[in-house]
């Protein structure tokens, strides 16, 4: 996800250092990325067919194709 996206949020993610950053809808970057120690989270792309589960307990993305 680091090169798709918000420039601004990023650099809220920079400046702030997060624990997680988690978005829904961007295309060009479905999943999980890091910028620094911020784990980034693209969790949806319902019309795609793909979204996924965060368990913010324990940091596990679960993807899930639902078509």
């Amino acid at each position: 996800m680091v090169a798709a996206g918000s420039k601004a949020i990023r650099q809220l993610i920079e400046r702030y250092r997060p624990a997680y950053q988690i978005c829904g809808h961007i295309h060009e970057s479905w999943g999980e990325d890091l910028i620094g120690m911020t784990r980034c989270f693209n969790v949806a792309a319902v019309k795609e067919g793909r979204a996924a589960l965060l368990d913010l307990a324990t940091g596990q993305l679960t993807r899930l194709n639902l078509e």
